[in-house]
C-alpha cells in the first residue's frame, strides 16, 4: 500500500497482516505514518496505490467500514 502528501510519500510498499484478535501497537517518530495507517482503516482516506483489506474485501467494497473501527488519540477531549 502507498500513501502520500503532494510529492511525499509517507507509507510506500507497506504490507501489514493482522490476525484476528491480535492487538499491534503502533510506533515510530514524528511523520512517520502512525496517524495515517490508523485513518486508512476507517476510510478516512484511501491508499494511493493498493488496498486495505478485511478478512480478504476490500475496504472499499465495504458500506459499514466506519461503524467496525474504534480509534482513541492520545489527545483525545471529551465534552
Amino acid at each position: 500500500m502507498d500513501f502520500g502528501f503532494a510529492a511525499a510519500k509517507v507509507l510506500d510498499g507497506l504490507t501489514l497482516r493482522v490476525e484476528p484478535g491480535e492487538k499491534v501497537p503502533v510506533g515510530g517518530g514524528a511523520g512517520s505514518g502512525k496517524s495515517i495507517l490508523v485513518q486508512l482503516l476507517p476510510r478516512l482516506f484511501d491508499p494511493d496505490a493498493g488496498s486495505v483489506r478485511f478478512d480478504g474485501v476490500d475496504i472499499r467494497d465495504l458500506t459499514d467500514a466506519r461503524s467496525q473501527v474504534a480509534m482513541v488519540f492520545e489527545d483525545t477531549h471529551l465534552m
